[in-house]
Parts: structure tokens; C-alpha cells; sequence
């Protein structure tokens, strides 16, 4: 009778450190997936976050010409009327879905008094298809002075309108 009595009570505890184990692995395994959601998949979801916005912004931004040479004219045309603001909005977005550094490149020229030399310079420009790079790639050739510079558009895949990307 003894050693049945301790047996049991043997098994008692074996199923006790069993039941335990099971509790702590449960906790440790939670504690590890709120550690992983909060400091790993934070970040990531931020980034996913700030990538939607983005392509929302490039969906609305609608700004511009179906084709290269209509942006082109529709660019210059706001460059003519004086319209920094508009003639910003025929940049294609950054990162950040802002065109903010084109507003202030824009109006420091128009300060400076050089508008009229690129509308003289954009009036004259030819295409440069060699200079192209995919079908969403534009590339106008133009003479400033001497200097041979170029105007790269880019196809908005989203909204579907040809945007300038630099020059």
C-alpha cells in the first residue's frame, strides 16, 4: 500500500509539472508573438502604410497630359501665366508624395527673373528617344547656351498622365 500511495503521489506532481510547463511555454510563446508584433511588424506596417498613401496620392494626382508633349505644353503654358504653383503640379510626386522642393525651385526663379529663359528653352526642345529607357520614360534634348540638358518625363501608372521627374 505504501508504494502505490507514493506512486500516486509521484504521478500527482509529474502531471502538476506537466500542467505547469504547458502554462509557462503558453506565456513565454505570448510574450514572444507581443514583443514580435510591437517592435518587428510595427515598423513594417508603417511602411506599409506610408507606401498606400503614397500610391493614393499618385492615383489622384492627375495633373498632366496624356502624352509627353502635351505635359510638355501644359508645363510651359503655366510657366507663361506666372503660376508657380499650378506649373508645380506637372511634377511627378517624391517619396513623400509632395512636390514641395519644385514650388520653391519655381518661385526662386521667378524671383531671380529666369522663367522667360526656360520657357525659351523648353519652346525649342526636341525629343531624345535614344536617351529613353522603358516605355514609362520620356526624355526632351534641349541647348542652354551650349549646354545640352534634358527634360525626363515619366509615366504615372496610376493616374495615368506624364509627369516631369527632373531637369
Amino acid at each position: 500500500m505504501w508504494k502505490s500511495g507514493v506512486v500516486v503521489r509521484l504521478v500527482g506532481m509529474y502531471d502538476g509539472f506537466v500542467n505547469r510547463f504547458w502554462v509557462i511555454l503558453i506565456i513565454i510563446v505570448a510574450v514572444v508573438f507581443a514583443v514580435w508584433q510591437t517592435w518587428l511588424a510595427g515598423p513594417e506596417s508603417e511602411a506599409e502604410k506610408k507606401i498606400k498613401a503614397w500610391e493614393a496620392a499618385m492615383r489622384a494626382d492627375n495633373f498632366g497630359g496624356k502624352t509627353p508633349d502635351e505635359t510638355l505644353k501644359m508645363f510651359v503654358a503655366a510657366l507663361r501665366a506666372g503660376d508657380m504653383e499650378q506649373a508645380s503640379r506637372f511634377f511627378l510626386l517624391d517619396e513623400e508624395g509632395s512636390r514641395e522642393k519644385w514650388v520653391e525651385e519655381l518661385n526662386e526663379a521667378k524671383e531671380l527673373g529666369r522663367i522667360e529663359k526656360i520657357i525659351s528653352f523648353l519652346s525649342n526642345v526636341t525629343s531624345a528617344p535614344e536617351e529613353i529607357t522603358s516605355e514609362s520614360d520620356f526624355k526632351f534634348r534641349f541647348n542652354d547656351e551650349g549646354n545640352i540638358g534634358f527634360l525626363d518625363l515619366e509615366l504615372n501608372t496610376f493616374s495615368g498622365v506624364w509627369k516631369i521627374e527632373d531637369f
